[in-house]
């Protein structure tokens, strides 16, 4: 009997790991996720001051790199293109993405080869990732489309036809289609924090509408 006993002992352990890491598996699988992280789905580029971003095992800076990807340089005006990914959540200050376009990127200096490139599922930090504002009405106080718009976003047409004046230098968050973001104008000025809404809203129109292309608008 007690050797029985010992024998459930050691076993119960494995059984409930087990069962954890088949139900973290299966939630992975049908959500695309990990636990605790909040699911979202955008495309953005890669920005860092040396040309390259990290990507880790997990939303810390002291995980594990996993790999790197070719960066633009500066936010705007950069001689070279930094990766497309596709974020799919966020956690903390960090961003997961489970995509890489980055075999036709554009480099003013040396480039990565394609077996250098990081491919698969990692993390990255929000300040080294961007994208373009196609059209905006501004920032919201909150994660809601009828939240208040606090920040407005001006543009740079009379009629409205033209580019917002205005580009993110950092992401912190995201729900669903909501971004939560930093903002600064062209001219490099502070414009603020806030939420950017790019849920279709109605007639398949959001407040927001942004851009992974760095060369041209999405039309």
């Amino acid at each position: 009997m007690q050797h029985r006993l010992q024998f459930a002992a050691l076993v119960w352990p494995i059984i409930c790991l087990g069962a954890l890491a088949t139900s973290n598996a299966t939630f992975a699988h049908t959500h695309g996720v990990p636990n605790g992280a909040s699911p979202c789905q955008f495309e953005a580029w890669v920005v860092d001051a040396d040309g390259k971003v990290n990507v880790r095992a997990a939303p810390s800076q002291k995980a594990f790199i996993l790999g790197t990807l070719p960066a633009a340089i500066k936010h705007l005006g950069s001689p070279d293109e930094g990766a497309t990914v596709t974020v799919i959540a966020s956690k903390g200050d960090f961003f997961m993405i489970k995509t890489v376009d980055a075999d036709k990127v554009e480099r003013g200096g040396p480039a990565q080869k394609p077996d250098q490139i990081f491919r698969g599922r990692g993390w990255i930090h929000g300040s080294r990732l961007t994208f373009a504002i196609q059209r905006a009405d501004g920032l919201r106080s909150a994660a809601a489309v009828k939240a208040p718009v606090t920040i407005r976003i001006r543009t740079q047409e009379p009629d409205g036809s033209g580019e917002p004046d205005a580009y993110v230098v950092r992401l912190h968050s995201c729900r669903g289609g909501k971004i939560e973001a930093t903002l600064r104008t062209v001219r490099d000025k502070p414009l603020g924090r806030g939420w950017l809404i790019t849920e279709v809203e109605k007639d398949n129109l959001a407040p927001v509408q942004i851009c992974a292309n760095q060369l041209t608008t999405c039309g």
